[in-house]
């Protein structure tokens, strides 16, 4: 609990430092406070609320999905007539079986 009361304390004295319009002594000496505990924190707020930056390793991943797509498809033979329609276009089966069945 009164570590969070310091770091409140502190967020405090850095917020009231940056709309401050006297001198950095003035400042100090009206707070208690010494330059270096001032440089300190406000060092310590500003790059805790900078982004850090993460690399992260991207290899390829291997196509899968398009080998079991290549043996989903459907292929009608009829005759010289070949059809391959991919499994994934149902709307397209069903215009292709009604006209196969209206023909036949």
């Amino acid at each position: 609990m009164e570590n969070t009361s310091k770091k409140a304390f502190w967020e405090n004295i850095v917020q009231k430092y940056s709309s401050y319009e006297g001198t950095l002594n003035d400042f100090c000496t009206e707070n208690n406070i010494s330059k270096r505990q001032l440089y300190y924190h406000k060092n310590k707020f500003n790059n805790s609320n900078k982004p850090v930056f993460h690399a992260i390793d991207l290899k390829p991943l291997e196509n899968t999905n398009n080998a079991e797509q290549k043996n989903n498809n459907i292929r009608i033979e009829i005759g010289k007539a070949n059809i391959i329609i991919p499994a994934n276009e149902a709307q397209l089966i069903k215009i292709i079986l009604r006209e196969l069945q209206s023909r036949c």
